[in-house]
């Protein structure tokens, strides 16, 4: 099932909030998302389509008791005050709501050639050579009883 226009505003609007442009970085809603949302309908797993629809829904309209207004239609400072709160709410289920729209919100993001370039740099050290152990402390094949 593909989103409706209403919901498309409100899924944008929201991660917008989420993942706003700062300190010379590109936002969410500055990056193309047709592509990613073809294959977001086509791959992701029923269950996330439908929490990230239910997350949605739920935020969007649970603004109106707690802020006056649905979401989309919140001025900026009230809509990173009500994502915060929402994000620290005692009840998991709210917290996960959140979670839910930031997991594929920076899937989203970061499907972007640009935003990746940007933010995802190699470590200053990483052409040398690591020389770190890096075997498995679980691992007991090589261990006898």
């Amino acid at each position: 099932m593909s989103w409706t226009s209403f919901e498309r505003r409100w899924r944008d609007a929201l991660l917008a909030a989420m993942i706003p442009a700062e300190g010379g970085r590109p936002g969410i809603s500055e990056v193309e998302q047709g592509a990613f949302w073809e294959l977001y309908r086509e791959a992701a797993p029923p269950v996330l389509r439908l929490g990230l629809r239910a997350s949605v829904w739920a935020l969007t309209w649970s603004a109106v008791p707690l802020a006056g207004r649905p979401f989309h239609r919140l001025s900026p400072e009230k809509k990173d005050r009500f994502l915060n709160r929402r994000a620290a709410s005692r009840l998991y289920l709210v917290r996960q709501l959140v979670m839910t729209l930031k997991l594929v919100g920076c899937f989203l993001w970061l499907s972007d050639d640009d935003v990746r370039a940007r933010v995802m740099k190699p470590a200053p050290n990483a052409d040398k050579t690591d020389k770190t152990d890096r075997t498995d402390p679980t691992d007991r094949s090589d261990r006898t009883l």
